[in-house]
This record gives C-alpha cells, sequence and structure tokens, in this order.
C-alpha cells in the first residue's frame, strides 16, 4: 500500500489556467446582464395590473349600456332579438 501511495507523489500537479478567472468573471457579468431590474419588472407588473384593471371597467360599462337600452326597448315593447321566428 505504501508502494502505491508513493506513486501518487510522483504525479506532477497541474497549474491553474491564468485565464480560469477571467472566464468565470464573465460568465458572472452574462447572467447579470441577463437579469431584469426589480424597478423595471415592478413598472411592468403595476401597467399590467392597470390595464386589466380598465378593460375590467370597460367591460362593465359596455355591459351596463346594453343592458339599459335593453329595458328602453321592452319598455318601449320592441323587439330585442334578431331571430325571425321569435
Amino acid at each position: 500500500m505504501k508502494a502505491t501511495l508513493e506513486q501518487l507523489e510522483s504525479i506532477q500537479k497541474t497549474g491553474v489556467s491564468p485565464f480560469l478567472l477571467t472566464r468565470i468573471k464573465q460568465r458572472i457579468a452574462a447572467v447579470q446582464a441577463n437579469t431584469i431590474p426589480p424597478r423595471t419588472a415592478i413598472i411592468v407588473g403595476v401597467g399590467f395590473v392597470l390595464l386589466l384593471v380598465l378593460n375590467y371597467t370597460a367591460v362593465q360599462r359596455a355591459t351596463s349600456i346594453t343592458t339599459k337600452t335593453q329595458n328602453v326597448a321592452e319598455a318601449m315593447q320592441l323587439t330585442t332579438t334578431t331571430s325571425l321566428y321569435h
């Protein structure tokens, strides 16, 4: 067993490439460049929520206007359907 360990001591150690640290820094910089800043993400999120609220409000108004128009048409005993066989 001792002979085996002595053989391992005769193996030369390899040196670290001089460009290894540079490569590691480049990879870290590439990962950081691909992230979105938190402020931008918040602004986009708030804009999206605002768009949803405006869309919901527009749909509710359109539904309310349609309902009022149907009520007026029914009060005047007008036909509110487009069916020929009604």
